[in-house]
């Protein structure tokens, strides 16, 4: 039975305590394959490398297209099991934020309109709200709605009239 040194042994400890007896995986600092299979976020793949792979080789962000690539090659790796969930969760989000903010860089981008200026006209005469001119405004407008609401009155008697109505 080969003897390992304690370095060399996987890190892994399970609820009692018990450390595992497995060699540690070669390209995982801590774990045997096994554990680091179950535990991805224990493996750290070197970030500049994953980053590099995500980003491409020149990231701008600064249209819509660059940010689905992007979100496109994070899917990857987390379906590759490269990086785990709650990182690619965050890269999500932060491409969210990302995304929601090209609307304002555009209009910054753009030259700004011309503004419009408005002038105060004050030669326009004001309303007279003096009590005489206001009784003479209700009164006609009062004898206008009268005389629109009363129907015309004929000067014709129904009785002898030939509408065939008799009272």
């Amino acid at each position: 039975m080969p003897t390992h040194t304690p370095s060399d042994r996987c890190n892994y400890r399970d609820i009692a305590g018990r450390r595992c007896r497995l060699p540690r995986k070669p390209s995982h600092p801590d774990l045997c394959a096994h554990h680091a299979r179950l535990n991805p976020e224990g493996c750290l793949e070197d970030p500049q490398t994953v980053a590099a792979e995500i980003l491409g080789p020149s990231p701008h962000f600064r249209d819509a297209a660059t940010l689905n690539q992007t979100l496109g090659k994070l899917l990857e790796l987390h379906l590759a099991r490269r990086i785990p969930a709650r990182q690619a969760a965050i890269a999500g989000y932060l491409c969210q934020l990302l995304l929601q903010t090209l609307p304002h860089i555009e209009r910054q981008e753009q030259p700004a309109p011309e503004r419009i200026k408005y002038e105060f006209v004050s030669s326009i005469p004001r309303p007279d709200y003096s009590t005489a001119a206001w009784k003479q405004n209700t009164t006609s407008s009062l004898e206008k709605s009268t005389a629109a609401t009363q129907p015309a009155t004929s000067h014709t008697d129904p009785a002898t009239s030939d509408s065939g109505y008799r009272r």
